[in-house]
C-alpha cells in the first residue's frame, strides 16, 4: 500500500500538505507497511509500527494515527515521551457565523489588525513567540504569499498576536494562533482568528483548527468550530 493509502482520512491539512509535495516530507519504510508525514514540529505516523521509521523521524511532536505506534514511541523514548491530548474539529464556522465573526474581528482599542505582508512576515521571525506565524518550513515570504494568509494584531507597530497558516493544502489551511505572553486575555488572538476565518470564507478555503491545548480548543469553539475530538500526541525531548 502506498503512503496515501496508509494515511487515508487521517492527519488533516498537515498530512495532506506533505502528500501533495509542497511542504514537509513523507517517509515510507522499506517494507511499505508504514509511513511518516513530517512537517515543522510534527510527525504523523501511520500503518504498522516499525522502529526504523520512528528512529528516522525528527519532529518534536509525534502523532500516532494507527494502533501500536504509541507503544513503540514509549519503548524508544521512555520517560522522554510526554503523552498529552490535542483536539481536532469536525467543522469550521459556517456562513451563519459571519455576522458574529465580523463583531469578534474588531480589535480592542489601541490595537490595529493587519493582513500578513512581507514586512510583518520578517517581524514575526524576529521573536520566539511569533515565529510559527511565519513558520520556517514555508521557506520564503513568496511561498507563503502564494499559498497562505494570516492576520496580525499590532500596538504601536509592535506585534501583539496573530492567526496565520502553519500549513496549506489544496483548498485548506492549518490555523496557527499565538499571542505575546504579556498581552494575553485581551481577546487579541480571537480577533485575528475571526478575521482569518472570514477571509478564508471569501477565498473558498477551509480553516482547519487543530488545538494544542484545551484553551485553544475553547477559543475555536467560541468562533463556531464544532465536533471537538481529542486525540493522543507525544512531545519528545531531542
Amino acid at each position: 500500500m502506498g503512503a496515501e493509502g496508509l494515511f487515508t482520512g487521517r492527519g488533516g491539512v498537515m498530512v495532506r500538505a506533505c502528500l501533495e509535495g509542497e511542504l514537509g516530507e513523507v517517509l515510507v519504510s522499506p517494507s511499505g507497511r508504514s509511513a511518516a508525514a513530517a512537517l515543522g514540529d510534527f510527525v504523523f505516523l501511520a500503518g504498522a509500527p516499525e522502529r526504523g521509521l520512528l528512529e528516522q523521524s525528527r519532529g518534536d511532536i509525534l502523532v500516532p494515527l494507527s494502533g501500536g505506534w504509541a507503544e513503540e514511541i514509549r519503548a524508544l523514548y521512555g520517560p522522554r515521551a510526554a503523552q498529552f491530548v490535542r483536539f481536532a474539529f469536525g467543522s469550521a464556522p459556517g456562513a451563519e457565523a459571519a455576522a458574529r465573526l465580523r463583531e469578534l474581528a474588531a480589535p480592542p482599542e489601541g490595537f490595529e489588525l493587519r493582513e500578513m505582508d512581507e514586512e510583518l512576515w520578517e517581524l514575526c521571525r524576529r521573536e520566539a513567540w511569533s515565529r510559527d506565524l511565519a513558520a520556517e518550513h514555508w521557506g520564503s515570504w513568496g511561498n507563503f504569499r502564494r499559498r497562505a494568509l494570516g492576520f496580525l494584531a499590532l500596538r504601536g507597530g509592535e506585534l501583539a498576536a496573530g492567526a496565520s497558516s502553519y500549513a496549506a493544502c489544496q483548498g485548506a489551511i492549518e490555523v496557527q494562533v499565538d499571542t505575546r505572553a504579556d498581552l494575553r486575555r485581551r481577546h487579541l488572538a480571537r480577533c485575528c482568528a475571526a478575521k482569518l476565518a472570514l477571509e478564508c470564507a471569501e477565498r473558498g478555503l477551509y480553516p482547519d483548527w487543530d488545538a494544542h491545548t484545551a484553551a485553544s480548543a475553547a477559543l475555536a469553539e467560541g468562533l463556531g468550530y464544532g465536533g471537538r475530538r481529542p486525540y493522543t500526541a507525544f512531545a519528545v525531548g531531542r
